[in-house]
């Protein structure tokens, strides 16, 4: 499954090194359920990828109430 999140950018915003820092955190929450295994990331600028990181999710311990540790 591929999900896609939009975001807007100010160019204001960009570092004078032309770097931009963007963190999402990856919590337990109730709305959302998380799978262990390698995940990619693509940089996308006006519909073309720029560039590609995975990372790999590893989920600890049992779910509770709807949540899981992550790792």
């Amino acid at each position: 499954m591929t999900e896609a999140f939009k975001l807007l950018i100010d160019p204001a915003a960009i570092a004078a090194n032309g770097l931009l820092d963007k963190k999402h955190p990856i919590q337990p929450i109730t709305t959302r359920r998380y799978h262990a295994g390698t995940h990619a990331v693509d940089v996308r600028i006006n519909g073309v990828a720029q560039a590609l990181a995975t990372f790999e999710l590893q989920l600890v311990g049992a779910q509770h109430n709807g949540a899981t540790a992550l790792k």
